[in-house]
């Protein structure tokens, strides 16, 4: 199916915050002194993803533009999968969804060094954004949405849209959402399509300047 033809745009849903983790098998225990210590060993160090040309993936290779460092891409088949050689140490760092990985930092078997959204996130406050340690073009969130098929009256679309805004500003469900770090947004209909039209602009470049081919 093609997203932009064969479905039509609801609502902004929610966001959740991509985080980097990285093994405490290394000392670098800041974004900049990672950066550092990449640069003096380019090629050397690998950034785990769940499948090649996914989000994790393509967050990797923003990094390496943005940082200016040669780190090896290292897919694996989801990111349960990469998990265990992340905490081992057999695998660098990697770029996921920040919810799943809250325990691990808490327990302190993996570090945390940035958030890649806008804000902080509401479950781990302490971790500074991307943006506030001087890389604002480093920016990788999970993005949800509401679309409904293409050709829907836009009566129902706009019925459908002012629901959803109206549910996602309840406090209670936006108590909950955060407590699970995931952030509730709703919107107009344009206001997810400006969304949805600059995430295909954004990674289309990244994908273009990485060379990445379907495999």
């Amino acid at each position: 199916y093609s997203l932009t033809q064969d479905l039509m745009p609801v609502s902004t849903v929610a966001s959740i915050a991509n985080g980097l983790f990285v093994t405490t098998a290394i000392a670098p225990d800041s974004l900049p002194a990672l950066v550092r210590e990449l640069k003096t060993k380019p090629g050397q160090y690998a950034c785990a993803s769940s499948g090649t040309g996914g989000l994790l993936h393509l967050t990797c290779e923003l990094f390496k533009r943005v940082a200016g460092v040669d780190v090896l891409h290292v897919a694996y088949k989801g990111s349960t999968a990469f998990l265990p050689e992340l905490v081992s140490g057999r695998i660098t760092l990697a770029f996921d969804n920040v919810p799943v990985y809250v325990p691990l930092v808490n327990a302190g078997k993996l570090k945390i060094l940035a958030v890649t959204s806008q804000k902080r996130a509401s479950v781990l406050p302490f971790v500074p954004t991307t943006a506030e340690l001087g890389m604002p073009q480093l920016e990788s969130v999970g993005l949800f949405g509401l679309l409904a098929p293409a050709r829907t009256p836009e009566a129902v679309v706009k019925m459908l849209s002012s629901a959803s805004v109206a549910a996602l500003r309840q406090p209670a469900l936006r108590a909950q959402a955060q407590k699970e770090g995931v952030e509730p947004d709703g919107s107009v209909p344009d206001g997810l399509r400006r969304q949805i039209d600059n995430e295909i602009n954004k990674w289309a470049r990244v994908i273009k300047d990485a060379n990445i081919g379907r495999e």
